[in-house]
């Protein structure tokens, strides 16, 4: 066994066998220097390999290596470790996005929005690959519109129509990693010029679509990208490799995502956080029993009248009912 010595850490038995477990449970417990001894060694066996502490150390440890390109301890050393994820057609760099927050939750009506777009991206797709490069949609909204849901169904959708896609986070591009940014929110609110540093001025766009314009072109079969990490106190890593292989379209995910120029398809998420106050106050005080909810709404109103500036610019429009339409842009 991985973790247990018999006979030195804890007692091994065969549960098909009760008299012979029966047998040596009595002889360990006529013997009370050697029942200390295993339990001492037990708890501390324990201590070391299953503590959360240590759990997650060792799969930080684990997804450190991968992002340096090593294969970690216990797996095969001849293999290029990148093509451990590849192995079930996953695409490896989703190990290092899916810990960078909170799990997308898809719900009946993201899939509806999901299935409704789905015409539209099979057209760009088709466009795309007429023009030998790559599909990139952008999906952008206000914060809880559902992007990220949407996108992970999409993703789902694409691959039963035997299209590869893949997703890059726009929050990975903010200037600042996310506990910088938000003490400077927090700084600039106490000053009472929150306005000034909240909207598209928050993310380093210029680096996204220099990415997306090495994404658009098909014989690019890797770029690299940052991405953070709330969960372990959000390190920050610049170089997250993203294999491109296969790949037909690429999804972003981004609040200002109307303002990407490489963007070949655009759609903006009607929803507003005025019709969402709870949800997000449950959400926002799951993270953060203490933190000020009025702030929170100010950015959010903040952000709200910066996107709904960009309107304008959307092919595709998700309503708030989470029907697709086309947009300005289209006509």
């Amino acid at each position: 066994m991985r973790w247990i010595r018999d006979g030195e850490d804890a007692l091994v038995i065969d549960p098909d066998d009760p008299t012979s477990a029966a047998r040596r449970i009595l002889s360990l417990l006529r013997d009370r220097e050697a029942l200390e001894k295993l339990a001492a060694r037990g708890r501390e066996l324990v201590r070391e390999n299953f503590r959360w502490e240590g759990i997650a150390e060792r799969q930080a440890a684990i997804l450190d290596q991968l992002i340096r390109g090593e294969v970690p301890e216990g797996l095969s050393g001849d293999k290029d470790p990148r093509l451990l994820f590849r192995r079930k057609r996953r695409a490896y760099h989703r190990a290092a996005f899916p810990w960078r927050g909170d799990p997308p939750m898809v719900r009946s009506h993201h899939k509806r929005a999901a299935k409704e777009l789905l015409p539209y991206i099979l057209r760009e797709v088709d466009r795309a690959r007429s023009e030998r490069r790559r599909a990139i949609v952008a999906l952008a909204g206000e914060s809880g519109a559902g992007k990220t849901e949407v996108a992970e169904y999409l993703r789902f959708l694409l691959r039963r129509e035997g299209i590869w896609g893949v997703t890059i986070p726009g929050d990975a591009f903010f200037k600042l990693p996310p506990p910088e940014n938000h003490r400077a929110r927090l700084e600039a609110y106490t000053r009472g010029r929150l306005e000034e540093w909240v909207g598209p001025q928050e993310v380093d766009l210029g680096r996204l679509n220099g990415v997306l314009a090495e994404v658009k072109r098909r014989e690019v079969k890797e770029v690299f990208i940052p991405s953070d990490c709330r969960r372990l106190g959000s390190r920050r890593y610049e170089g997250v490799p993203m294999d491109l292989r296969d790949v037909d379209v690429t999804l972003v995910d981004l609040t200002y995502g109307l303002l990407l120029e490489e963007a070949t398809l655009k759609v903006f998420f009607s929803s507003s956080y005025k019709e969402r106050i709870e949800e997000i106050r449950e959400r926002n005080l799951l993270r953060d029993p203490e933190q000020d909810f009025e702030f929170v709404l100010k950015v959010l109103e903040i952000e709200h009248e910066v996107i709904q500036a960009l309107k304008e610019r959307a092919d595709l429009l998700v309503t708030e009912d989470y029907r697709v339409k086309e947009g300005p842009a289209a006509n």
